[in-house]
């Protein structure tokens, strides 16, 4: 796993492709998923999860799949993208604290440069 590997899991191309075009002109490598699925397969393989808040399953939405998935060796850095404000999706939230999985939220309709600015933030963090 690398920290420059970026899963940008979103149903919705119009905003995973802009996504993916953006972090792989700026050298990232990029894996797209478009389901949970998929996600759970590439997951592993990526240092950054893009997830969006919901996905087209009926067993499981973004934030659950984070809370399945994270794996503490691992740490991934996890963005959520959602068309809802976070103070919404506080009680969904709420299962990522048993294993205190850090996050950062941001609200659809945003800039890309602001999510790229995000990213390389928290990776400078470590």
């Amino acid at each position: 796993m690398t920290a420059q590997v970026v899963l940008i899991v979103d149903d919705d191309h119009g905003y995973r492709f802009p996504i993916a075009n953006l972090f792989s002109d700026q050298g990232f490598s990029v894996l797209q998923a478009d389901n949970v699925e998929s996600m759970r397969e590439l997951s592993s393989k990526a240092g950054v999860w893009i997830v969006d808040v919901r996905l087209p399953t009926e067993k499981m939405e973004g934030i659950e799949a984070v809370r399945q998935l994270w794996n503490d060796q691992q740490r991934p850095k996890v963005f959520f993208i959602s068309v809802m404000p976070e103070g919404t999706a506080q009680l969904q939230l709420r299962i990522l604290q048993d294993k205190s999985i850090p996050y950062r939220w941001l609200e659809k309709p945003f800039e890309l440069e602001v999510l790229l600015t995000e990213v390389n933030d928290s990776l400078a963090r470590g």
